[in-house]
This record gives C-alpha cells, sequence and structure tokens, in this order.
C-alpha cells in the first residue's frame, strides 16, 4: 500500500512546476494560472533562489525566463540538468533569436515559448512532459 500512496498522489495533485521570472506580473498570473489547473508551483524572481530551491525541491518542468539579471534563463536550465536532470526545462522569452535557439537546443530543453503566449500552450507543455510518478520504477 504504501508504494501506492506516492503514485496517487503524484497523479492526483499534477506536475511540480518550477517558475523563474523577474517580471512579477508575469511571475504571479503563470503561477496562478498553473496552480489553477492543479500544479504545485515554487515561483522565484531570480536565477540564483530558483536553483537554490531546487535543490531541495524537486521539480518535474521548469518554466525559465531568458532574459534576467544575474543569472540568465540558460545559465539556470544549465544548473538545473546538474542538478535534476529529470526536470524537463521550458524557456520563455520576449524574442527568438537564432543565437537564443542554438544555445537552447545546447541546454536541452523541452521547448522555447516566444512572449505573449497563449496559457493553453503552456499548459499543454507542462502536462505533457515527461511524466515523473514518485514511487514508480
Amino acid at each position: 500500500m504504501s508504494q501506492q500512496l506516492p503514485r496517487f498522489r503524484a497523479l492526483a495533485f499534477g506536475k511540480r512546476v518550477l517558475m523563474v521570472d523577474d517580471d512579477p506580473l508575469i511571475l504571479r498570473a503563470l503561477r496562478t494560472r498553473l496552480q489553477h489547473a492543479g500544479h504545485e508551483v515554487s515561483a522565484h524572481a531570480d536565477g540564483a533562489s530558483a536553483l537554490s530551491a531546487a535543490e531541495r525541491w524537486p521539480a518535474d518542468v521548469a518554466l525559465i525566463d531568458i532574459n534576467m539579471p544575474g543569472l540568465n534563463g540558460i545559465n539556470v536550465a544549465k544548473g538545473l540538468r546538474r542538478l535534476r536532470p529529470e526536470c524537463a526545462v521550458i524557456l520563455q522569452t520576449a524574442g527568438k533569436s537564432e543565437d537564443v535557439l542554438r544555445e537552447a537546443r545546447q541546454s536541452d530543453v523541452l521547448s522555447v515559448l516566444e512572449k505573449p503566449f497563449e496559457a493553453r500552450e503552456l499548459l499543454e507543455l507542462v502536462e505533457s512532459s515527461c511524466p515523473k510518478l514518485v514511487g514508480v520504477p
């Protein structure tokens, strides 16, 4: 029975989403939308605090803004890949330049969303990312 409980928890409560964006309005809006869809969210205004949280909070999916002061989104994604290689990474940006796309591919990300994007598009990416069922081999 104890082996089934963690699986039920993971399925019943959606994904664990680590969010990083230096814009408080975007952070709050996306956090609210993801929570209303049944996901747990850990939201952070900068890359350093997100990486610190990732050490103790195993996220299934990370939504990371690329253009941030301090650690940019690419650096946060690389740090997260080292800490939590099982975590799917979605980057968001105001503009998809070829350099950004090339660097994102080298960082092994699931997708790059260009702002503004539809909440439905984000939810589809989060919900279709590789499921991580706790306690299930």
